[in-house]
């Protein structure tokens, strides 16, 4: 089973953090930094930050890694104690289960905010 990294894009002039995974960490790296330095970044809040700054600030870093079964569970403990979804002031905007192929980890990681941490309850 492959290792998965959890990752951390901040900006430290404000403050904001994104929490991601992948299999391929530093590739996962370069297609964000592609992605901001074209303009064209999925994440409008992170591309606009990125683009009034030029570009200064962003730092990358892996925070931690785990199994593919522990994936989700493990990026949304990094994302709330990060505080990191859009309306705490970060760059996440969903839950890692968007992310999953899976409908029912759709539904059962939809609730997960809520339980894992009680600042969401």
């Amino acid at each position: 089973m492959a290792e998965v990294t959890i990752y951390k894009i901040k900006n430290t002039l404000n403050g904001r953090v994104y929490i991601g995974s992948s299999i391929t960490p530093e590739h996962r790296k370069q297609t964000h930094l592609k992605a901001l330095k074209s303009g064209k970044h999925y994440n409008k809040l992170m591309q606009r930050d990125y683009t009034a700054q030029n570009g200064e600030g962003f730092r990358y870093s892996m925070i931690d890694t785990c199994t593919e079964e522990d994936r989700n569970i493990v990026e949304l403990q990094h994302i709330n104690e990060n505080s990191s979804f859009t309306f705490s002031g970060g760059y996440n905007v969903g839950t890692p289960s968007q992310n999953s192929t899976s409908i029912s980890s759709k539904l059962e990681l939809s609730y997960i905010p809520y339980i894992v941490n009680d600042k969401y309850s």
